[in-house]
């Protein structure tokens, strides 16, 4: 789930029962509701502008769907992913980015007609969700590799093996991307199409979550304790 203005947005994709709602936040009320013709899916929806309106995103076998905030319409979708969905969609640029493991990594430029200008099936992620800025996709899998791609064109640039099992999804702050492994190291690397590791210290205590960046600080949920690391 996820919050959009005064709204919970829930991607409740369940054998026979999938639909996406929006619960008022103030008060619980249903604000609207949208039937899903998809299978089981556990990943979030994704809100995104994207040059002309908001829309919330979503993948769930076989669709990556799109609809609109205020009244839960279907703006458009894509056959192009399969299996049950972990990873949430990513979104830079006029591109939506899916994947899903024994599924397929789909780059789906926006417009009139929306369509996918490429796929690959060389790395995919069954937990992490992957992130993006105007030129690059980072995506992590969950056994440890980390890939840097060209948001355009698919090009990879670049892959690195961390040598540890990652469950978190790959964050980029301050032109830095940043992946937690489940040892609760911290992998820093340069946002680039040529690999650099800024630095890999230490949590002190395993994780499977992603870290939250907010003001100057990371908070993060570790096997036992909650962290606030920054200024």
């Amino acid at each position: 789930l996820m919050v959009y203005k005064d709204m919970v947005i829930i991607q409740f994709d369940q054998k026979g029962l999938s639909r996406l709602m929006a619960l008022s936040a103030q008060t619980g009320k249903t604000v609207w509701s949208t039937k899903r013709n998809v299978k089981v899916s556990w990943a979030s929806p994704i809100v995104a502008y994207t040059g002309k309106r908001t829309e919330i995103i979503l993948a769930a076998e076989p669709f990556v769907a799109s609809y609109n905030p205020a009244n839960g319409e279907e703006l458009w979708k894509l056959e192009c992913i399969t299996g049950e969905v972990g990873p949430s969609p990513a979104y830079a640029n006029g591109m939506v980015f899916s994947v899903n493991d024994y599924s397929k990594l789909a780059a789906i430029k926006l417009g009139d007609e929306p369509k996918v200008v490429w796929e690959s099936t060389d790395f995919l992620s069954d937990v992490p969700s992957p992130v993006a800025t105007d030129k690059y996709l980072f995506l992590s899998t969950s056994y440890g590799t980390v890939v840097c791609y060209d948001t355009q064109t698919g090009t990879k640039y670049w892959d690195k093996d961390l040598g540890n099992t990652v469950y978190s999804s790959p964050i980029i702050a301050e032109g830095k991307l940043f992946v937690l492994d489940r040892t609760g190291i911290m992998h820093i690397i340069k946002v680039d199409k040529t690999y650099a590791s800024l630095g890999e210290p230490k949590l002190g205590e395993k994780s499977d979550c992603t870290p939250a960046f907010a003001n100057g600080r990371i908070y993060i949920r570790g096997d036992k304790n909650l962290y606030c690391i920054g200024k």
